[in-house]
This record gives C-alpha cells, structure tokens and sequence, in this order.
C-alpha cells in the first residue's frame, strides 16, 4: 500500500467520528507528506490524532503537560520525545518555533499520560544537559489570556 492509501484508510478511519478539529489535524499531515515528512511521523501523527481523540472526548484520564525550557535551538520535537520517552509514554511533543523567523523560540512541551512518569521524568530530566544548555523542566502552567 503506498502513501496515499494508508492517508486515505486513516483519515477514513477517523473521520466518521472524529472531532472536526481532529479531522483538519489529520488532512494537514496528509498534506504536509512530502520530503521532509517521513511515513513514521505521519503515523505517529495518527497516533496522537487518536490519544487527542479520546482526552477531547473525554474518554481516558487526563494528560499530564510538561514545560521543557532552555533548549537549544536545534532541538527537535522528535528529540523531546526521544529525551522524554526514556522515562514513560509520551502522547505528544511540540517546539515552540517563532511564526516570524521559522525558528525554535528554545522551549516546548510535553505531553504524558501518567503521572507517575511524567513526575520522574521532570525529576530526571530537570537540570540535565543537552546542546551545552542546562534544561528547565516541570509541570506547565495554564496558558494565560492574551490581552
């Protein structure tokens, strides 16, 4: 099967019943496939699309959201997975990149599904070194209103 029907059977597996945010999330990686999309990130995609799913829905616990602050500018949403993912299961993982430059603004976050991982994750990783900086890491706040 190539590309296109594994992005055509998933997006019809979803979009019967899925959220129409959920559905719009799915065609942009179904769009976005292309060379610097690769058919593992896509599935992974896939995968948080249902684990978002199902916490929108309310089906499932709720997830922990973890603040990693003071990363280097090189620093990949797959390496945040990857760092956090030694620790637990990670449902998702987003850098925080500047509209204007394209670039990492140096903090992403976390999101974990247990909070038992998700806290030794935080004591594990927080202060740790990656790319010569000294990582900032605990339990995210909510986001405050923009004025």
């Amino acid at each position: 099967m190539g590309i296109s029907g594994l992005a055509t059977a998933d997006l019809k597996k979803f979009s019967d019943n899925a959220p129409a945010r959920i559905t719009l999330d799915l065609y942009s990686s179904i769009t976005a496939l292309g060379s610097q999309h690769s058919l593992s990130r896509f599935r992974a995609s896939v995968f948080n699309a249902e684990v978002r799913m199902s916490h929108w829905i309310g089906i499932g616990k709720n997830f922990v959201n973890i603040y990693c602050g003071n990363i280097s500018y090189r620093f990949t949403e797959d390496d945040l997975r990857e760092l956090f993912g030694a620790h637990g299961t990670v449902s998702d993982a987003n850098v925080i990149i500047d509209r204007d430059t394209g670039r990492s603004k140096g903090f992403g976050f976390v999101e974990m599904p247990s909070d038992d991982e998700a806290n030794a994750a935080i004591q594990a990783i927080d202060g740790q070194e990656h790319g010569g900086r000294q990582l900032r890491v605990n339990e995210a706040r909510p986001r405050e209103p923009r004025r």
